[in-house]
């Protein structure tokens, strides 16, 4: 009883860690909002306290932490909760959010390169058949078997046309 009382006493007044006074990590705990996040990975939740605005749900943050998944001190997790935690959750937070991650215009600027990805494959494919069809051509000049497959072919699609130019001999 006399040891709890000089825990309780040294806790309050700073010289103690606060993990030691459950009652007054609580109390810290509620002046911070605490959120819920997971690794990747990993199913476990774990509490981070957050002063960051805006923090949602399935938002990616980077948070304070040590261990296998941080790189540098610090990981970035998905936010799984924000509200309706319980105590005993709050009471676990320990380390910070340091900001939230903003992926919106790192997901443009990918999109944007996978349309010019796409632009380029297909003018490089249409380029290779408005080649074929300019060799065809010129081989149709001395070839009447290719002349007259091209001119089939020119009465399928009506936007090829075929010229040939007569040579003089």
């Amino acid at each position: 009883m006399v040891v709890a009382l000089l825990a309780r006493d040294l806790a309050n007044i700073g010289i103690l860690p606060i993990e030691v006074n459950p009652k007054i990590q609580n109390q810290k705990a509620k002046m911070k909002k605490v959120i819920l996040a997971k690794f990747q990975g990993t199913s476990k939740e774990y509490a981070f306290f957050c002063d960051t605005p805006g923090v949602e749900v399935n938002d990616m943050v980077v948070v304070a932490c040590t261990g296998q998944s941080s790189s540098y001190g610090y990981a970035i997790v998905e936010v799984t909760a924000v509200i309706g935690l319980t105590p005993a959750q709050i009471a676990n937070a320990a380390k910070w959010v340091v900001q939230k991650l903003d992926l919106a215009e790192f997901e443009k600027k990918q999109k944007i390169e996978t349309l010019k990805q796409e632009i380029i494959n297909k003018a490089v494919e249409r380029s290779k058949q408005v080649n074929q069809l300019d060799l065809l051509k010129q081989y149709a000049q001395s070839d009447p078997e290719i002349k007259g497959l091209l001119e089939q072919y020119a009465d399928l699609d009506p936007s090829f046309t075929l010229v040939i130019e007569k040579t003089e001999q």
